[in-house]
């Protein structure tokens, strides 16, 4: 190590020294005030920054979360090697400093964040996935059933030209019939598919094109296979204006 102690400051507030590095600029800290306050600036710095661009989550994203977690393997437990004081909040500086960044980069290229009304399955590779690539389009509405408080939600994004439906609080059906989902417009009903639950019985959520004139979203509950038209009243029904 030839640099300068004086000069790490930043790199050692981003945990971007060695292991060797970092003992040795912590003992310089020991001995040097003006390193010290320099260090306890950039983490507040830091936290600002963090701050800044913190969002809270959309309503829909733990439904959306549960719907999506039986396919997601677990990985096996871990036993990460112990964190000192300082290690740990250094971690925190790089967290929100990584934040911070990610949401220079995301305004930058008029990506939406998650404090947009849309809500996030897979942001990772939405171009991979339909659903998470209307989740997190620009344009994503978040549409109810206002009579139906926690119910079934539709995210709509015309730019993609389809619809997520997120099926919630359906009762339950017998075996001999499943809810249909129908897209609703001058053309008359059309099936956009069926709703089928997963390992805890929380049906899945479908994302579907939507076609010209369709107004409405509404679920039937029909014979076991579904059916040409809908054959009973909508358990919900969901206007897209």
């Amino acid at each position: 190590m030839t640099a300068d102690l004086h000069t790490m400051t930043g790199a050692y507030a981003l945990d971007a020294l060695s292991e060797f590095e970092s003992a040795a600029f912590e003992r310089h800290l020991a001995d040097c005030e003006a390193c010290s306050t320099e260090v306890r600036e950039l983490c507040a710095t830091a936290a600002r920054l963090g701050a800044a661009v913190a969002v809270n989550p959309p309503v829909q994203l733990k439904q959306a979360v549960i719907a999506h977690i039986t396919g997601v393997r677990q990985a096996p437990p871990s036993t990460p090697p112990p964190v000192t004081r300082q290690r740990r909040k250094r971690g925190t500086v790089v967290a929100l400093l990584g934040a911070a960044a990610a949401a220079v980069v995301a305004v930058a290229l008029g990506v939406a964040s998650v404090g947009d009304e849309a809500p996030r399955v897979d942001l990772a590779q939405p171009q991979m996935d339909p659903i998470g690539a209307v989740l997190t389009a620009p344009d994503a509405a978040t549409l109810r059933d206002p009579d139906d408080e926690g119910g079934t939600t539709v995210v709509l994004s015309h730019s993609q030209g389809k619809a997520v439906v997120l099926p919630a609080n359906l009762p339950s059906l017998d075996a001999s019939r499943v809810y249909q989902v129908w897209l609703i417009g001058s053309a008359g009903p059309q099936s956009a598919g069926l709703l089928h639950p997963d390992a805890q019985q929380h049906m899945r959520p479908i994302v579907t094109d939507l076609s010209a004139g369709t107004d409405r979203v509404g679920i039937t509950a029909e014979p076991a296979g579904g059916s040409a038209e809908p054959t009973t009243p909508a358990v919900t029904m969901i206007s897209l204006s």
